[in-house]
Parts: structure tokens; sequence; C-alpha cells
């Protein structure tokens, strides 16, 4: 017996969900949670002085949703090693995105 399953103080399993909870960008957390959801989005707004009329803010929450969770999923990839956020294109429909291409 090589001793190392004595020594080694967590089960393969629990080594397992370790692993995955590591791997998983912080922004998840948060888009997990609506209330969070909310709060990070009136907090992009007001730290960019944002105002939206109020007949597009649900489209621009939707957007801004939308990109959160692109840059989550971009950040969990494994072989691409960038770091992503949120940014001022984040609350754009890609006919905006254009006009400033």
């Amino acid at each position: 017996s090589s001793g190392i399953n004595a020594e080694w103080p967590l089960r393969p399993g629990v080594l397992c969900l370790l692993t995955v909870a590591l791997s998983e960008d912080p922004l998840r957390a948060v888009l997990r949670s609506p209330k969070a959801s909310l709060n990070l989005y009136s907090n992009f707004k007001e730290r960019n002085h944002l105002r939206f009329p109020l007949k597009e803010e649900s489209m621009r929450y939707r957007l801004f949703m939308k990109s959160a969770q692109n840059v989550a999923d971009y950040n969990e990839d494994k072989i691409d090693t960038a770091h992503y956020v949120v940014n001022f294109f984040s609350f754009m429909t890609e006919e905006e995105k254009m006009m400033h291409m």
C-alpha cells in the first residue's frame, strides 16, 4: 500500500466538486441570483452614467444579462487564457455595436 489514500484528506468525489467550483467564473454566482443580477446591472449603469428611456429598460437589461452570461462562459474556457468583463457594448444591440466598429 502506498499510503496515499490514508494521507489524502478529501475523497475523490469531493475533489471533483471542488475543482468544478474553483473553475467557475465568479460572475456565474451573480447570474444565478435575480437580485444580484439586477444589482450588477444597476451598479454598472450608475458607474458608467448610463440612463435609458423607460420603454428600453427591459431590452437593455436582457442585452446586458446575455452579455454577462457570455463573459462568464468565455472566462470558464480553459483554452482561452484571456479575462473578459462586461463593458459599454454589453447594453448595445448588434446594430449599435456595428456603428462603433
